[in-house]
């Protein structure tokens, strides 16, 4: 049974100039222990764009893309899946500031939306 997620509606418009799309790859953790997977977290397994405010440091930037990947996308169990930031048009993987609580920066998440890429 496969389980959709769809995109949480945009908060505020907002131009190309005060936009970031960042990349949450979201890959299982265990991947030889199937049996042991929510089946719920296997339909979570994927890329999702999330589109942020563009004056988000790199650091902080990842925490936003993860924060708003969390309140949008349903996971059972966190140890089951492995998620990584990407800016894509800077070639980079982005690491989150350890400093800054989970869902602090949520609610500056303008877009999450499952990409074609798997």
């Amino acid at each position: 049974m496969t389980k959709t997620i769809p995109p949480i509606t945009p908060v505020a418009a907002a131009s190309s100039a005060e936009i970031r799309v960042l990349h949450v790859h979201a890959y299982l953790r265990y991947a030889a222990n199937l049996a042991y997977v929510d089946r719920g977290d296997l339909a979570a397994v994927g890329v999702y764009e999330v589109t942020i405010p563009a004056s988000l440091d790199d650091d902080k930037a990842a925490c936003c893309a993860i924060d708003g990947f969390h309140s949008t996308v349903p996971v059972k169990s966190l140890d089951d899946l492995e998620l990584e930031v990407w800016d894509l048009k800077q070639g980079l993987k982005l690491l989150r500031d350890e400093g800054i609580d989970h869902y602090d920066l949520a609610e500056q998440v303008i877009l999450v939306r499952r990409t074609r890429f798997q």
